[in-house]
């Protein structure tokens, strides 16, 4: 069977001449490393491009979670001025069941004489520094100076020293003493 079939040596297959797939990974590893460890410096050095604003202290919190407070004209008036009814784009398109007209209907309640009114806000006076106040409530710290809307929708009257220790006196005469 030998003389049927002579053993042919196998023919050696040419290897490329380029980088191997080892070598392509290893350089990716190196590649990315380098990066890691040099963005940071590239950060710190161009620290202009990508630094933090400073705060402006104005005074508008508008962040504040309070959900009794509103600031907002329509909500506070009770009905909208017609040229804000234009601009809000309301839907005329009427929805939903019609009221009955056979219940009377309560008379309005004005506003001083609403059956449960919040409960007044409770700050404390943490520091006092360049004019400006750092007072807390149960939602947060609030930085404050003369003019500042507190979350209650009162104003920062003054921040003066009396006796010794400080006090913010706000837009309803009420005091806030430091806690220390």
């Amino acid at each position: 069977m030998a003389a049927l079939f002579p053993a042919q040596p196998t023919p050696k297959i040419p290897r490329k001449r380029g980088p191997s797939s080892d070598l392509i990974i290893a350089g990716a590893g190196v590649a990315l490393g380098l990066t890691c460890a040099l963005f940071p410096w590239y950060i710190f050095i161009n620290q202009d491009e990508f630094g933090v604003t400073a705060l402006k202290f104005d005074g508008d919190n508008s962040t504040s979670s309070r959900s009794g407070v509103q600031h907002d004209a329509v909500v506070a008036s009770g009905e909208p001025v017609a040229d804000d009814a234009l601009a809000m784009q309301f839907d005329l398109f009427p929805t939903g069941t019609l009221p009955d007209r056979s219940r009377e209907r309560p008379e309005p309640v004005s506003v001083a004489e609403q059956p449960f009114p919040a409960s007044p806000a409770d700050f404390k006076l943490l520091h006092v520094a360049n004019g400006r106040a750092l007072i807390e409530d149960e939602d947060g710290l609030w930085v404050m100076r003369p003019g500042s809307r507190l979350p209650d929708s009162s104003r920062v009257v003054s921040i003066e020293q009396r006796e010794g220790r400080w006090v913010v006196v706000n837009s309803l005469d009420q005091t806030i003493e430091i806690t220390r």
